[in-house]
């Protein structure tokens, strides 16, 4: 029963958020499981992550469609990753920016920045570096 519990209040929230009329990013990013239920032994998020769970739930019942009109017929991620580039100034300010965010601790925005400079220069090192240590300290 406390799987059930779980996943129900999972389910509330996405239902009443979307209800509400609120963004799918904006439902990703607020739902969370029952704090007494994740600190469960066997509810721990090691083999599947409570956020999966909720990006389903929006497929469910939302559609395929994330919200944002680019995402309808977008660039490709390495024509997106250019363009990233060329607005920072090059693959090399990604790279110090990534490693600026990822020594302060906040591994979520550097795995975006390490993903651009990767995907605009896949040969760059220092850029494959911080795409090893972002998702080194992620894991």
């Amino acid at each position: 029963t406390d799987t059930a519990a779980y996943l129900r209040a999972l389910v509330e929230q996405v239902l009443r958020r979307m209800n509400d009329g609120q963004t799918p990013e904006e439902i990703f990013h607020a739902v969370e499981p029952d704090p007494e239920l994740a600190q469960l032994a066997y509810l721990q998020a090691r083999y599947d992550h409570p956020k999966f769970i909720v990006r389903n739930l929006l497929r469910l019942w939302g559609g395929w469609w994330n919200g944002n009109p680019a995402d309808l017929l977008p660039a490709t991620w390495e024509r997106q990753a250019n363009e990233i580039a060329a607005l920072a100034g090059g693959v090399t300010a990604i790279v110090a920016r990534g490693r600026a965010l990822l020594d302060g601790g906040d591994s979520v925005a550097a795995a975006h920045l390490a993903e651009w400079a990767t995907r605009a220069d896949p040969g760059d090192l220092a850029a494959q570096q911080l795409k090893r240590d972002v998702y080194q300290q992620r894991l």
